[in-house]
C-alpha cells in the first residue's frame, strides 16, 4: 500500500484514540493518584520564576540537568505566562489526554516506519490506559509516546540517511531523557536493536548510532556527575510478578472492569487475523524485531526492580508498552478491504469500551469525593500552613489511594502542607537552604491537641476522624467549609496564643 494511504491511516488512529482523551477533558477531578502532586510542583515553579515570597523561602529549583522535568516545566511555563490566571489542573488533565492519545499514535508512526499497517496499533488501545495513566504518573504517561517515537527515528535515520531524519533521532532522545528517565535508558539498547535490523548498510547504521549517542548525551551527562542515592532495589519473585501481569495492564479499577476494552480488542483481533490469514509473509522480519522488543521490554516488567532507592512501582510501569509491541506482532496486512474496514470499525468499539465506563467511574467519584473542592481551596488564605489528614485515602471508584494528592491544590494559593514533592529528591522543585518540611500535626495513634497544631492555620481533613471531632467540640477547630467527603477546618487563634 502506498505511503500516503499509510500516513493517512495514521491519522485515522489518531482521529479514535482521541475518544480517549474524553474522561479527562470532561469531568473536573479525574482519577489518577499522582496527578495533583505534579500540578502541585509546577505551580511551586511557577511561583518560583515569580519571585513568590512565601514560595521562594520554602522551595529551590533544582540546577540541570533535569530528568524527569519536561512536562513539570511546560505545565509550569504555562502557569507562569499566564499570571496565575491559567487552571494548572486543567492544563495538566489537557497533557495527559494529549499524552494518552498520542501513544496509539506513536505505534502506528513505528508501524509505519517498518511498512506495517499503521491501524493495527488500534488493537493495541487498551495499553492506553495503564498502569502509569491509573496512578497519575504524568512524565511515564507523556513519556510512552517519545520512548515509541524513539524506536521509529532510529529505524528511519537508518533506513533514509539525511540530516532531519538524524536530527529527529537527537531530538527525541534529548526529550525523552528530560521527560523520563528509566524509559530513556530503556530505550538505548532498544534503539540499538533497530538500528541493527533496520539499516540500509553499515554507513546508514553508523550515522544513525551516532545521532543517538548525541542525543543521550544530557542522560550521559547526568550519570556521570549524580550521586548515587543510598539503599537497594527490590524485586518480586517470578512465579508473584507472572501471577501480577494482568493487574499491571491496567488498574485503573477496583474489580476486573478492565477486562471489557481487552475483550474487545481480543475479539476484533482474531477477526481481523483470520481475515488477513496467509498474506503476511512479507512482513516477518519487521514483526519479528517487534517481539524481539516486546518481550524485551516484558522481561523486564516482570524480572526488574519493583523498588529502587529513587522511586517505587518502577518495572510494573512496562507491562503494557511490552505488550502493546507484541499486539503490532499480529499479522495483519493492509491491502484488503475487510481487514481494514475490521481494524476501523473495532477501533471505534475498542475505544468506546475503554472510554464510557472510565468516565462513569470518573464522574461518579466527582460528584461523591470531591464536590465543590475549587470552592473549598479558594476558601484557604493565601500563603495558609495547611495540615492534611485522612482517615483512608481510598474511594471505591479507583484501585489505589486516588485521595491522597488533591490536598496540594491548595499550592494555587500559595500555600503550604505538610506533604509535597518537594520533599523527594528526584522532584525538580526541592526545600530551599535552612527550610525543613512542615511536619504533619499528628502520626498514627497519637491524639489531635492543641500544642499539635502549632503552626498551622488550616487543617484539611478528609473522612470523620474521633480526634477531629474532639478538637471541633472543644473549640480549637472550626469548620470553614465543606464539600464530598472533604472539610476544611481553621485552627482557632485563642487555642495557638494559649500554647
Amino acid at each position: 500500500m502506498s505511503g500516503q494511504v499509510r500516513t493517512r491511516d495514521v491519522g485515522l488512529v489518531a482521529l479514535i484514540a482521541c475518544v480517549l482523551a474524553v474522561p479527562w477533558l470532561v469531568v473536573r477531578f479525574p482519577i489518577g493518584q499522582d496527578l495533583p502532586a505534579h500540578v502541585e510542583t509546577a505551580w511551586q515553579l511557577a511561583a518560583l520564576w515569580r519571585g513568590d515570597a512565601t514560595v521562594t523561602s520554602m522551595y529551590v529549583a533544582h540546577a540541570p540537568p533535569w530528568p524527569n522535568s519536561l512536562p513539570t516545566f511546560l505545565l509550569g511555563f504555562v502557569e507562569w505566562i499566564g499570571g496565575g490566571a491559567v487552571d494548572g489542573l486543567l492544563a495538566a488533565k489537557v497533557m495527559t489526554g494529549v499524552a494518552i492519545v498520542a501513544w496509539p499514535v506513536s505505534l502506528a508512526v513505528l508501524l509505519r516506519v517498518l511498512g506495517r499497517p499503521p491501524l493495527l496499533a488500534l488493537l493495541a488501545l487498551p495499553t492506553a490506559y495503564d498502569l502509569s495513566v491509573a496512578f497519575g504518573f504524568l512524565h511515564f504517561v507523556v513519556g510512552k509516546p517519545l520512548w515509541v517515537l524513539s524506536l521509529a527515528s532510529a529505524a528511519r535515520a537508518a533506513q533514509t540517511v539525511s540530516r532531519r531524519t538524524l536530527a529527529a533521532v537527537v531530538v527525541v532522545q534529548a526529550l525523552l531523557f528530560h521527560t523520563h528517565l528509566l524509559l530513556w535508558a530503556s530505550s538505548l539498547p532498544l534503539a540499538g536493536l533497530v538500528l541493527l535490523a533496520s539499516g540500509a548498510g553499515v554507513g546508514a547504521r553508523v550515522r544513525a548510532a551516532v545521532a543517538v549517542i548525541v542525543g543521550a548525551i544530557p542522560g550521559l551527562v547526568w550519570l556521570a556527575v549524580r550521586t548515587a542515592p543510598p539503599g537497594a532495589s527490590t524485586t518480586r519473585p517470578l512465579p508473584e510478578a507472572l501471577a501480577r501481569v494482568w493487574d499491571h495492564l491496567g488498574e485503573l479499577a477496583p474489580g476486573h472492569g478492565d477486562v471489557v476494552g481487552w475483550a474487545v480488542a481480543a475479539v476484533v483481533a482474531v477477526v481481523v487475523v483470520a481475515a488477513s490469514w496467509g498474506a503476511d509473509a512479507s512482513a516477518r522480519r519487521e514483526r519479528l524485531l517487534l517481539g524481539v522488543c516486546g518481550l524485551a521490554t516484558l522481561g523486564f516488567a516482570v524480572l526488574g526492580p519493583i523498588r529502587t532507592p529513587e522511586a517505587s512501582i518502577v518495572a510494573e510501569r512496562f507491562t503494557a508498552p511490552g505488550v502493546a509491541l507484541l499486539v503490532l506482532t499480529l499479522p495483519v496486512v493492509d491491502v484488503r478491504l475487510w481487514p481494514r474496514l475490521g481494524l476501523l470499525a473495532g477501533g471505534v468499539v475498542i475505544a468506546l469500551a475503554l472510554m464510557l465506563p472510565t468516565l462513569s467511574r470518573f464522574s461518579a467519584f466527582e460528584q461523591e469525593a470531591m464536590g465543590d473542592f475549587d470552592g473549598l481551596v479558594d476558601a484557604v488564605p493565601e500563603g495558609a500552613r495547611v495540615a492534611t489528614l485522612f482517615e483512608r485515602p481510598l474511594t471505591r471508584h479507583g484501585h489505589h489511594n486516588v485521595l491522597w494528592h488533591w490536598p496540594k491544590l491548595v499550592a494555587r494559593r500559595h500555600a503550604v502542607t505538610d506533604d509535597s514533592f518537594a520533599w523527594r529528591d528526584t522532584c525538580v522543585v526541592g526545600l530551599a537552604p535552612g527550610a525543613r518540611p512542615v511536619r504533619p500535626p499528628r502520626r498514627p495513634g497519637t491524639a489531635l491537641t492543641a500544642a499539635t497544631l502549632r503552626g498551622f492555620d488550616h487543617v484539611l481533613v478528609q473522612g470523620r476522624d474521633r480526634q477531629v471531632e474532639a478538637a471541633l467540640q472543644r473549640g480549637d477547630l472550626v469548620v470553614v467549609r465543606a464539600t464530598g467527603v472533604w472539610r476544611l477546618l481553621r485552627v482557632v487563634e485563642e487555642s495557638r496564643q494559649g500554647l
